[in-house]
């Protein structure tokens, strides 16, 4: 080996030496406690010197072999105070480094551990904070450090954050605090996050808010990122992104998002408002932001609740002084409003609101416009809607300033302002214009009042915001009030100022006035306020009483009359709380409920401690009455102890006047009442005496001569002593104690004495009435008692009674009437009655007893032996005096009853009459016997456990024979269940009206059952050859046969067959009964019926009729066709030239007719005749419309007569044409319109009548031509005045004409006489027509008579004999021969002899 490698060698072993010594001494230099203590004072001294803060530090502890280092309890204290706790502690840090840093020259940390750090940040109420001042101020910026140290790995777990800040005062306390970042080279950057679950943030000592809060994080050396950072509470979460660079004076964006729950943030921050907030909304929150160092600008901040939003953006320009200016837009709801703000007075509508917002030294300074249109507001207990509101306004400080103020509401309008002054008082002042006063009272829920007006006028009010704001108000208005449109007009002035320190309204000059009535007032209600009111109509005061009761009257009863006025005068003294009210009030010409009354007058005082009326006096005519009265009370109201004293008379009242004021004029009492009454004593026990008089009056239209009665309470006990009744018929005297529960008038006990000795029937009024020819004595006395009970089912119940009634010597129709004794005696709890009776000369015999007490059982037993009915029925008159008339009996038999009164369907009972015997007192036909119906066997009825058994029963009598039987449940709604079966003679109708006659049977076999209000009937109903005939009905009918059928509800008519009128008729059709009214419908056929209706009318019919509808609304409808018409006439027909009788008003109809509606057509058959003595070959064409009711009738239609003769005014006329015509619906009408012609002497004479039946007009013309009297005379006499037609017919122009009263002079009166006798003449001889004329004809208008007697010797040979009774030769003889329809010859013998024969030719030129 050479020396050089040998030194080599040695050197290197040397340097191994060495290395491996440096490496020894250096484990044992470290491993010693000097190193560990100086490299802890390092740490200590550094952490100290960065920070600014004092480290402690508890244990150090070094690792050689891993490059690493243990700090056990580090502490590092800022400014906090002694005893605070440290800034920043924890319970262990572990450091590892990476290998080969010391070659690097850099700290390079693998790994950092903090075992449960703690981190204690306070703020002060001055903004202070407890971080240290750094020492070491300049340097790399904080990110760039954290990259700088490449920390592989650092995590903190357990641990916990703490912030104490003292200026609002929140304290937010994060445990389970865990923080966790890693180092990754490519990029580099560090990812990780921050936790904590829960944070707790907490507010004075409010319910804290735990929110779990997870911070993604992303470090590089440009910027700290956040991504989607939630902090979550249990109803509410936000979420949060950031870039920010140089976190010394951070830079970048902010965004924010999420929903609040105000309900939840209300119960930690601000638990005033938990109430409020429930059911809100959740608060959507959304938010950008921009941070430059100390800087921070809002780009956009929204914030929306349920329908409401604001929307705002603006700057801080000092995030640590917390300046800048905000701008501001949002829309509110008031629904959303109203209790998250505690305002009630918000209704419903939107609010908008734009504005600045200002925030520095000086505070918070808002400036802003709001305006809100139809809404709805609630102010002073008024409901507002439809309004709308603007105004600005200015917040600063404690003041708030609304300027510019508007409100529209009411028909009218609000201008002006309002302040809040330091939050402690607050002024608004400003116009009214426009008010009505019928939107305020409907805003106030009030009824439309009838008044209108509007108010307008300046108002100011001032008070404070602390302490009850009435107490501390004062406001002054002028207010004037003008008509409105519509309603009472009502004006005034009120001028008034409210001071509510002093407790004080005073009113200057100020009025009301109404139609008719006018209010003046004026000084201080807290001193004396004087009133006075004049009104000449009280009714100007109803809007007052509407005011306050929707059941307010529409009239007042007091009503003034012309004239009449009401006037009060007084003064309200006290204080406002403490009010004296004192006046007088005076009517004067006034009526109530319709009486009328001179004068009232009355002092009136009223206060807290008591009430008066003075000297109040009423007087009408005779009547006076006076009334004193006065009571005490305790703050308005009275008091069981307060002292009542009333003093009043009563004078020639008439009790009918007293009743009606009282709205009791229904009450038929009549009479003159004179009363004086006294009350004293205690309001809640009052003592009370009243005497009353009334003479010569009548109750129920019974006279009494007088009326006398005491009354008096004391200690809830009235009394009624010496009361008595006097009159016409003898005394009846009464006496009655009632005491009452304590404060309940309705329930108490009354005893009771009654006496009435020999009371005069026949001198009692409505005996006399209702029984004619009744007389008798009666005597009653009675004494009882028993409880009472207002409301209950029984009001009264008896618990003692004594009492006797007799009716003795009782006469009717000058017959003995027997007598009545009625006893009833109480013995401990039983009552006992007895009652005898020979009245109507039957023996009745009852006794019974009757328990008082528990259900009030009762047991009777009656017994009646043979009864008249006939006598019962004239005591009952009415009904059964009418049936009485027709049908005598006799009854006897006997009635039990038992069981509880209490409980009537518990009651059972058992009647049983062993002889029943009706006898009809209609005069049989001769050899024929009296219909008799009686019993056969005993008939026997029953009633248990409410049900009602009739056991079978026999009835016999002539051709019937009849058995019933069954029951009714009384606890089932009345459940019925009858059967009847046999046979009835029809005769039995004969035994309920003698205008009936009848014959016949039917045979019956039917059950009854369902309800009373619903029957069920079945079965069938069978007529056997019956007959029927009523009085005064134009048709009867005879051998009528058939069956109808019942089942349930309906009757069937099969077929009903039967005749009358020597035809045929039939009746089909169903009748349903179930429902609430009858309904039906039936059809009826007649074939060749004859009608004699109406007199001297026979006319033969086929029918076929139709009746459809229920009992109150039916149709009667069909078809008749006339076959055949004869007239019985005894005169012609000018009869019905004479007045006749006036058309009778139509009969208003009731029950079936009443509702009946006719529509029935009536038409002829071809070639119908009309046969009459004074018809030949008559023949007519009919087509009618019956229309119209029963009791009012109407026709349309026509008649047309197509050929035959007529006698008329004593000539015989061919019908040449005619109609009688029908045009009134509601009524029938004819009109006439005929054409008659006949020939006399060779003379056409037509004779035209036409118009109404009660006014026809008649119209004459001839062939020749001849004058109107020249017509009559012709066919009155057969001749004209100048004795020949023809020469008469030359000369007509030269007679004067004779009116138409002479016709009525001339033919009217040769009817009268003539008629009946030439009648009877024709009858008797044979006489074709015999006339009787007295005419009023001739020049000189003088009377002549002639008689006139023609007869027809052949068909076309006719004899006249002329006699005139008024000349010297007045015999004229005519006879006319009928060649042909077209030639005639006629030869006459004049009056003065001469004899002469015409010719005469007809032809009709139409």
């Amino acid at each position: 080996m050479s020396r050089a490698r040998k030194i080599a060698v040695i050197a290197a072993a040397g340097v191994l030496a060495a290395i491996l010594f440096l490496f020894v001494a250096v484990i044992v230099v470290v491993s010693t406690p000097w190193f560990r203590n100086f490299v802890r004072d390092r740490i200590v001294a550094e952490i100290g010197e960065a920070t600014g803060g004092r480290a402690e530090l508890g244990e150090f502890a070094l690792f050689p072999a891993r490059l690493g280092a243990q700090l056990v309890n580090f502490v590092l204290r800022g400014t906090e105070p002694p005893g605070a706790p440290p800034l920043f502690r924890a319970r262990r840090i572990d450091i590892e480094l990476k290998a080969g840093a010391a070659l690097l020259r850099k700290l390079a940390i693998q790994s950092l551990l903090v075992e449960q750090p703690e981190i204690h940040l306070r703020i002060e109420p001055d903004g202070s904070t407890n971080l240290p001042e750094s020492g070491a101020p300049t340097g790399p910026r904080p990110l760039e450090t954290l990259m700088d140290l490449a920390l592989g790995r650092f995590e903190a777990f357990g641990g916990l954050l703490s912030v104490a800040d003292r200026r609002t005062p929140l304290d937010v306390r994060g445990e389970n605090l865990n923080a966790r970042l890693t180092y990754h080279s490519a990029g580099p950057r560090y990812t990780g996050g921050i936790t904590a679950a829960p944070v707790h943030f907490t507010t004075g000592g409010n319910l804290s808010l735990p929110v779990h809060v997870d911070i993604p994080l992303e470090v590089t050396r440009e910027a700290l990122t956040i991504t989607n950072a939630r902090f979550d509470a249990p109803d509410s979460h936000l979420e949060a992104s950031a870039r920010l660079t140089d976190l010394r004076a951070p830079h970048g964006d902010v965004r924010l998002n999420g929903r609040l729950a105000l309900p939840e943030l209300a119960r930690s921050f601000m638990p005033r408002m938990t109430a409020r907030t429930q059911g809100t909304p959740p608060l959507d929150v959304n938010a950008t932001a921009s941070l430059d160092g100390n800087q921070a600008r809002f780009e956009m901040l929204r914030l929306v609740m349920g329908r409401s939003s604001l929307n705002a953006a603006g700057a801080l320009t000092n995030l640590q002084a917390f300046t800048g200016t905000f701008h501001f837009s949002g829309d509110f709801t008031m629904e959303e409003l109203k209790n998250l703000l505690n305002l009630p007075q918000l209704g419903t509508g939107t609010v908008h609101v734009t504005g600045t917002a200002t925030t520095g030294p000086r505070g918070l300074e808002v400036k802003a416009k709001f305006s809100a249109g139809n809404v709805a507001l609630n102010v002073g207990g008024a409901r507002l809607t439809g309004a709308s509101v603007s105004s600005d306004v200015h917040v600063f400080g404690g003041d708030v300033s609304l300027t510019n103020i508007r409100i529209s509401a009411l028909g009218g309008s609000f201008t002006g302002s309002a302040q809040i002054i330091n939050r402690k008082r607050f002024v608004v002042e400003g116009e009214l214009a426009s008010i009505s006063l019928r939107e305020a009272a409907a805003a106030y829920g009030l009824a439309q009042p009838a008044w209108s007006g509007a108010v307008s006028g300046p108002m100011r009010i001032e008070g404070t915001l602390s302490g009850p704001i009435a107490d501390q108000l004062i406001a002054q208005a002028k207010l004037s009030i003008a008509p409105g449109g519509g309603g009472i007009a009502v004006s005034g002035n009120i001028d008034v100022a409210y001071n509510g320190p002093a407790g004080r309204v005073s009113f200057g000059n100020s009025f009301l006035a109404l139609p008719a009535t006018r209010v003046d007032f004026s000084g201080d209600m807290g001193n004396r306020l004087s009133v006075r009111a004049v009104s000449r109509d009280l009714n100007d005061l109803l809007p007052v009483l509407a005011l306050f009761s929707s059941a307010a009257p529409r009239t007042l009863p007091v009503e003034l009359a012309a004239g009449g006025e009401a006037v009060f005068d007084g003064t309200v003294a006290g204080s406002l709380a403490d009010p004296r009210i004192e006046g007088r009030l005076s009517l004067t010409g006034f009526a109530v409920n319709g009486r009328k009354f001179d004068r009232l007058t009355a002092g009136i005082e009223a206060s807290s401690i008591g009430a008066a009326i003075r000297g109040a006096v009423l007087s009408q005519d005779r009547l006076e009455a006076k009334l004193d009265a006065s009571i005490g009370l305790v703050n308005w109201k009275p008091q069981p102890s307060s002292p009542v004293s009333a003093s009043a008379s009563l004078s020639n009242a008439p009790v009918e006047s007293l009743l009606a004021i009282a709205g009791r004029s229904a009450l038929p009492v009549t009479g003159t009442l004179a009363a004086n009454a006294e009350v004293s004593g205690m309001y809640g026990s009052p003592l009370a005496g009243v005497a009353l008089t009334i003479r010569n009056g009548a109750v129920w239209g019974e006279p009494f001569e007088a009326v006398q009665a005491r009354l008096s309470y004391t200690n809830g006990v009235l009394q009624l002593t010496s009361a008595q009744l006097t009159g016409p018929y003898g005394r009846l005297a009464a006496s009655a104690a009632y005491r009452h529960r304590p404060g309940d008038f309705r329930s108490g006990r009354l005893a009771f004495r009654i006496n009435a000795s020999a009371l005069q029937l026949a001198s009692i009024s409505a005996v006399s009435a209702r029984q004619p020819g009744l007389s008798g004595v009666v005597e009653i006395t009675a004494a009882g008692a028993g409880a009472v009970q207002m409301g209950a089912p029984l009001p009264f119940l008896l618990s003692s009674l004594d009492a006797k009634l007799t009716a003795r010597s009782l006469v009717l129709d000058n017959r003995p009437a027997g007598s009545l004794l009625v006893t009833a005696q109480t013995r401990g709890s039983d009552l006992t009655f007895d009652l005898q009776s020979d009245i109507a000369g039957a023996t009745v015999r009852g006794r019974g007893a009757w328990r008082l007490a528990g259900d009030y059982p009762i047991q009777a037993n009656f017994t009646f032996s043979p009864v008249e009915l006939g006598a019962i029925a004239r005591l009952a008159s009415g009904h059964l005096d009418r049936i009485s008339r027709n049908v005598s009996g006799l009854i006897a038999g006997s009635l039990s009853v038992s069981g509880p009164m209490m409980r009537p369907r518990d009651l059972s009972g058992k009647l049983v009459l062993s002889r029943l015997e009706l006898t009809s007192l209609v005069q049989p036909a001769a050899g024929a016997q009296p219909w008799t119906l009686r019993n056969d066997g005993p008939i026997t009825a029953t009633l248990s456990q409410s049900e009602f058994r009739l056991l079978p029963a026999r009835l016999a009598g002539p051709s019937t024979a009849l058995s019933v039987s069954g029951g009714m449940f009384l606890n089932k709604g009345n459940a019925l269940d009858f059967q009847a079966t046999g046979r009835i003679g029809l005769e039995l109708l004969n035994m309920f009206d003698p205008d009936i006659s009848s014959s016949g049977v039917a045979l019956l076999n039917a059950a009854v059952r369902g309800t009373l209000s619903k029957p069920d009937v079945n079965g069938k109903l069978q007529l056997q050859n019956a007959s029927l005939s009523v009085a005064d009905f134009p048709n009867s009918i005879s051998n009528a046969n058939g069956t109808i059928l019942f089942s349930g509800t309906q009757a069937v008519i099969e077929n009903i067959t039967g005749e009358t009128g020597g035809g045929a008729v039939s009746l089909t059709g169903r009748v349903h009964y179930g429902g609430p009214v009858t309904d039906f419908r039936l059809q009826a056929t007649a074939r060749e019926v004859r009608i004699d209706y109406p007199a001297q009318v026979s006319t033969k019919v086929n029918a076929k009729l139709a009746l459809a509808g229920t009992t109150e609304s039916s149709v009667l409808s069909g078809n008749v066709s006339v076959l055949e018409v004869m007239l019985r006439l005894e005169t012609d027909l000018a009869a019905l030239l004479a007045p006749g009788t006036p058309r009778p008003a139509p009969v208003v109809q009731t029950g079936l007719l009443g509702g009946m509606r006719l529509d029935v057509r009536i038409e002829t058959v071809p070639g119908v005749q009309f046969f009459s003595a004074l018809t030949q070959d008559l023949q007519a064409e009919g087509d009618l419309h019956v229309r119209g009711t029963p009791s009012q009738p109407g026709m349309l239609g026509r008649i047309t007569l197509t050929q035959g003769e007529i006698l008329f005014f004593g000539n015989r006329y061919t019908v040449s044409r005619g109609t009688i015509s029908f045009f009134n619906p509601q009524r029938i009408e004819p009109i006439v319109d005929v054409a008659l012609e006949t020939r006399a002497r060779g003379v056409n004479v037509t004779v035209l009548v036409s118009g109404p039946v009660d006014r026809l007009k008649l119209s004459y013309s001839s062939d020749p031509p001849l004058a109107f009297s020249d017509v009559v005379g012709l066919l009155s006499t057969g001749q004209t005045l100048s004795g020949d037609p023809l020469l008469a017919a030359r000369q007509q122009s030269a007679l004067p004409q004779q009116g138409i009263q002479q016709l009525g002079a001339s033919t009217v009166l040769s009817q009268a006489i003539a008629t009946p006798v030439a009648g009877r003449l024709q009858r008797l001889f044979g006489i074709s027509q015999l006339t009787i004329n007295p005419q009023v004809i001739g020049t000189a208008i003088t009377p002549e008579t002639q008689i006139t007697l023609e007869q027809q010797i052949s068909t076309n040979l006719i004899f006249t004999y002329v006699q005139t009774l008024t000349e010297a030769n007045p015999q004229t003889i005519r006879v006319e021969w009928a060649i042909n329809p077209r030639w005639s010859a006629v030869g006459i013998r004049q009056q003065d002899g001469r004899f002469g024969i015409d010719l005469f030719y007809k032809k009709s030129f139409r």
